[in-house]
């Protein structure tokens, strides 16, 4: 008989499709109601002092790059166009648009060696969406950042973070009366939501759990893959800049239903850090072969 729904076992199975769209979702629809910060060129505020101002960086490896906050906005498309994306470079005072963005990690290299000054103007995300499952265990939890000693010991994210981890199908439920029934799958799903500001946990969470009874329409990633159409290259380059909805209309994937929603807050800061967590149930149809 084989293995059933099963099309190749090296494809991308369902649980890490629903997780891809879980953070790609979150992300851009926090991005879309107003999560990010604007960085004007020499702007100064509460937010943004002296943060269009990039800091020279020389690493361990050699690597020379100017540095700002992580996690720049590249989808320019997004809440009616207020943010400022794609980013802007200045050189010694001067447009410049011959170096290189890395919108992940928040620095730009390419730039002459004679740069005595980078500058910039961009829009930087409020939240880090990262995947539980490619960050690591055995985190170090600073009261700026979160590191991981886990895959890579170098991966530093900025606060506040909401870690997503996306379980194994827990059940797989008959629908519909036909003999060939459609099989809807049920999965648990973890956002540890971490930051140095306890209302900023509250917020976040308050929202996640109220996304109870709504659904996520979502991609399908391996054809996305195939496609070379991801939005960023693996190093934080644009590749096409398309936003999640834009991935969705062009390569869509199955609904994602949210059964329910609850938190679990913690009110005891440790190192500085609040912390809480949001458990989400779902459930997706499995329609065919993975």
């Amino acid at each position: 008989m084989g293995l059933k729904r099963v099309c190749s076992v090296r494809n991308v199975g369902p649980s890490e499709k629903i997780e891809a769209n879980i953070i790609s979702y979150f992300d851009y629809e926090f991005l879309d109601n107003g999560a990010y910060f604007n960085v004007a060129l020499d702007a100064t505020g509460d937010y943004n002092s002296n943060l269009s101002s990039l800091s020279k960086v020389n690493d361990q490896r050699g690597f020379t790059y100017w540095a700002g906050p992580k996690n720049w906005v590249y989808e320019s498309g997004a809440d009616n166009s207020g943010v400022y994306a794609p980013a802007q470079i200045y050189v010694n005072g001067s447009g410049y648009s011959l170096g290189t963005i890395n919108y992940r990690d928040g620095y730009v290299y390419n730039v002459p060696i004679s740069a005595t000054g980078v500058k910039a103007s961009y829009s930087y995300k409020w939240i880090s969406f990262v995947s539980a499952r490619k960050t690591g265990i055995g985190r170090k939890l600073t009261t700026n950042s979160v590191q991981y000693s886990g895959i890579n010991p170098e991966i530093e994210l900025s606060l506040p973070i909401v870690s997503i981890d996306v379980s194994p199908i827990n059940k797989v439920i008959d629908y519909g009366l036909s003999a060939d029934r459609i099989k809807k799958l049920e999965y648990d799903v973890k956002f540890t939501i971490i930051s140095t500001s306890d209302s900023d946990v509250k917020r976040i969470s308050d929202i996640l759990v109220n996304q109870r009874n709504s659904y996520i329409d979502s991609f399908d990633p391996t054809i996305v893959k195939s496609s070379g159409d991801f939005p960023l290259t693996k190093n934080g380059i644009i590749n096409s800049g398309k936003s999640h909805q834009e991935l969705v209309e062009l390569y869509p994937w199955n609904s994602i239903y949210i059964l329910d929603a609850s938190s679990k807050y913690s009110n005891s800061v440790i190192d500085g850090l609040s912390q809480c967590v949001v458990t989400m149930k779902i459930e997706t149809p499995n329609c065919g072969c993975n």
